[in-house]
């Protein structure tokens, strides 16, 4: 593996003075080379799109990707101005603008986020991913009936195979009725799609944070978090509240590398401003930190 040093950038930098779409792809390599090489060391993807960044301010690639990142750290805030800039730069370019999207359901504006998300899946119909984030905008947070109308409407493709809409939809059953046994059903449903790897991790976690089956959520995360897919993003999303307030989260943290990242920065998530939080999120970084290391 090539190491991200002095030389690349220089490249990237040549690049960027040839050419500033060919410098765009050059730092977006750099980005996911930093992020192959050491998964857990967010400070140095972000430095490869702050430098970016400050060389070419209107990439909108970059803008969108260094949005995206941020959301991924906790911090929706400072991401959403990003996604707003890289939106207005072209409004109708590439298929971006779901993330966008997310940062304004993640910054509290649901009604805008909803707006936004259906004009990017009426401008980019054959995108897959833009209707299933569609779907998890509604799924874990909003209404049951409102999440279960996106995952049966005909009039587009499907977001999901036949299996996986059939235990979404016995989730979201789950959901509306807070009946036990239909909680069990899901999470047995969901479950056996991950474990057959037909599913990602973090459905079920997010599933069973909704159901407010938070020890089977946590019990999901480990010993691997891992496998809960990178980026975590949606460990910031509307609806997983309960999962931050857990004092486990702190350790799934740690074990993520974001803890060591909100450190480096001396920024904490958007959620350690929460005026009812209750707790410290530094001293609770720090407990998880000792435990981790023991």
């Amino acid at each position: 593996r090539s190491p991200v040093g002095p030389a690349a950038f220089l490249k990237a930098e040549q690049a960027l003075r040839d050419d500033p779409l060919t410098a765009e792809g050059a730092y977006d390599a750099l980005f996911y080379l930093a992020r192959g090489e050491a998964p857990s060391d967010y400070a140095r993807a972000e430095d490869i799109w702050s430098r970016a960044s400050a060389r070419a301010p209107n990439l909108v690639g970059g803008l969108m990707r260094r949005c995206e990142f941020l959301l991924d750290l906790g911090h929706a805030q400072a991401a959403l101005p990003g996604c707003e800039r890289a939106a207005a730069l072209r409004p109708l370019g590439a298929p971006w603008g779901y993330r966008y999207a997310r940062a304004l359901a993640a910054t509290g504006q649901a009604e805008k986020a909803d707006e936004i998300i259906a004009r990017e899946v009426r401008l980019h119909p054959q995108q897959q991913w833009i209707r299933q984030t569609r779907f998890q905008m509604k799924a874990f947070n909003g209404p049951p009936a409102e999440a279960q109308a996106l995952l049966h409407d005909q009039s587009q493709p499907s977001a999901f195979t036949m299996e996986q809409s059939q235990a979404l939809d016995t989730f979201l059953k789950a959901r509306a009725s807070n009946a036990p046994a239909d909680a069990d059903r899901a999470a047995a449903e969901l479950r056996a799609l991950v474990e057959r790897h037909v599913l990602g991790r973090e459905y079920l976690f997010k599933a069973l944070v909704a159901l407010g089956r938070l020890d089977e959520a946590f019990a999901t995360a480990a010993p691997e978090p891992a496998d809960l897919g990178s980026p975590q993003g949606w460990l910031f999303e509307p609806g997983m509240q309960a999962a931050q307030r857990d004092p486990r989260f702190w350790g799934l943290a740690a074990r993520l590398g974001l803890i060591r990242y909100w450190r480096a920065r001396g920024v904490w998530p958007d959620f350690c401003r929460e005026p009812d939080l209750g707790f410290d999120c530094a001293t609770r970084a720090a407990q998880a930190v000792r435990t981790v290391a023991s």
